[in-house]
């Protein structure tokens, strides 16, 4: 298992919002948040938490900044119908306001996420909104 990359950003793929990173000559395939994609730069180094997934479908790495947003991903995965490439575009969104609008359960907001809609965004307020809360107030009170 891959757990961490650092390398070098080769290509970037728009459609897929996946980067081809570099590293001791070898390219690797790795899926990001879309945030993550559009801070990233082509041909400078990145680092990245990586988790793989390994399936009939081949080998699939998701590349994450920081182990905070690992683990909201982790969470999301855990919500009935959500995959990891699902779980990536609730992470467009900063994770304090990603708790935000999941602890109030604003579906009408996460429902505006590109390929979440609205039945989705209510599952995932359904059965998130106690952790996110617990989560937006550990994090206010760091702010605080």
């Amino acid at each position: 298992m891959i757990a961490s990359l650092t390398g070098v950003v080769d290509a970037m793929n728009p459609g897929e919002k996946a980067l081809i990173v570099t590293a001791n000559d070898v390219g690797y395939i790795v899926h990001v948040s879309s945030r993550d994609y559009h801070v990233t730069l082509l041909h400078h180094p990145v680092s990245l938490h990586i988790h793989t997934i390994l399936n009939d479908k081949g080998i699939s790495l998701f590349g994450f900044r920081s182990r905070v947003e690992m683990g909201i991903w982790y969470k999301l995965k855990s919500v009935s119908k959500v995959g990891p490439k699902r779980a990536l575009r609730f992470l467009s969104l900063d994770p304090l306001h990603l708790y935000t609008l999941i602890a109030g359960k604003k579906v009408e907001n996460l429902a505006t996420i590109k390929g979440i809609g609205a039945v989705m965004a209510q599952r995932v307020c359904n059965e998130l909104s106690e952790w996110a809360f617990i989560h937006l107030s550990n994090a206010n009170r760091i702010l605080s």
